[in-house]
């Protein structure tokens, strides 16, 4: 069955997040993103062939709901791995969990300043369906 739409493969993801300048500092100081724009209430990050989009909403609305992701993950190269974790640790990042073995590669789990989880992980989709086929 070919589908419908073919696409190929993840452009961007969207986070809604309470303050914009504590999270563009977190995305860029800590994660290694370059920012690419900043407007009053959104920022645009780039990250190799990937990039997010960091829109400002610092209150909800009675009723709104915020499903969150659960988590995304970014890629870290596997001999950079330690040495990420590391800096992590020295810079007082707080590991949510792991260093876990996820795939065929590790991953760490941490939290952004709006406590969504963001992964770090060294393998790719071919390589982790290998470990479960």
């Amino acid at each position: 069955m070919s589908a419908l739409v073919q696409t190929a493969g993840l452009n961007h993801l969207t986070l809604r997040v309470t303050e914009l300048e504590r999270s563009v500092t977190f995305y860029c100081d800590v994660l290694g993103f370059t920012l690419r724009h900043r407007g009053r209430t959104d920022a645009y990050l780039g990250g190799g062939s990937r990039w997010l989009a960091l829109l400002e909403r610092p209150g909800r609305a009675p009723g709104e709901q915020s499903p969150g992701l659960d988590p995304f993950a970014l890629t870290v190269e596997a001999g950079g791995f330690d040495t990420a974790g590391q800096r992590l640790n020295t810079a007082d990042i707080p590991i949510h969990k792991g260093p876990l073995r996820r795939g065929s590669g590790p991953s760490v789990y941490l939290l952004d300043p709006d406590r969504l989880v963001v992964e770090l992980h060294t393998s790719n989709l071919n390589e982790r369906l290998k470990v479960w086929s």
